[in-house]
């Protein structure tokens, strides 16, 4: 099923672009990888097996590894706008794995979880450190836009609360995928009043379902613009 899922992926997303015969194959060699290091991830339910798939992890991460280097190698080979977007796609798909692998981790039971955090050295697992720091900072990104495009519709409702967050989607250049937090959930709003200046402002927020915590923006404790 996991294999599948990521498979999924590469089909999806080829399916969307033109791709030079060059570098199709080994793209979807590169995916593969990812695949594999999903299927592993997702058959360890047992925290005492973890050290043992951590080793497996890391072998396919060398896999990884020369597979980026050959998808690089053969865009680096085309010209012009055929160079410009293979590596804007590429770009995507690296993105797109790494979310699904962080998915995966996110599935499997705590105790788990916790002991292949323990694995600090374990190149999978600094991956997933970086991916879950992309992730948050990519919904504070939102966040961001979605207050800048609260304040395009209350100019032009003459300073109108925000009645339903859907009707932001028109100031957003993603539109309606702008609305999702880097998790592909709904991002919520609420009217606050800010604890230095007591002026009502809104605050976008979403919980981060790795960890737990909340995310907002903007921070109300902080310095007003």
């Amino acid at each position: 099923m996991t294999r599948s899922i990521f498979c999924l992926l590469f089909v999806a997303f080829s399916a969307t672009i033109s791709m030079a015969q060059e570098w199709k194959k080994p793209l979807k060699a590169y995916v593969e990888t990812w695949s594999k290091m999903g299927s592993a991830m997702a058959r360890t339910k047992d925290a005492d097996a973890v050290e043992k798939s951590v080793a497996i992890l890391d072998e396919f991460w060398k896999e990884q590894v020369e597979a980026k280097s050959k998808v690089l190698d053969s865009i680096k080979a085309c010209d012009g706008l055929e160079l410009i977007d293979g590596l804007k796609a590429f770009s995507s798909v690296v993105r797109s794995v790494q979310f699904e692998l962080a998915r995966q981790f996110a599935s499997l039971p705590k105790a788990t979880k916790d002991r292949f955090l323990a694995t600090k050295e374990s190149n999978v697992m600094k991956e997933l450190h970086r991916v879950q720091f992309a992730r948050v900072a990519l919904t504070i990104g939102r966040m961001q836009s979605l207050e800048t495009a609260s304040k395009s519709y209350q100019l032009k409702h003459l300073g109108e609360k925000i009645p339903a967050i859907n009707v932001l989607a028109d100031f957003l250049e993603g539109g309606e995928d702008d609305l999702l937090d880097a998790w592909d959930q709904p991002m919520t709003f609420e009217y606050r009043k800010s604890g230095k200046d007591g002026i009502e402002r809104i605050v976008f927020s979403t919980k981060n379902p790795d960890t737990g915590d909340k995310i907002e923006w903007p921070k109300l404790d902080a310095k007003p613009k």
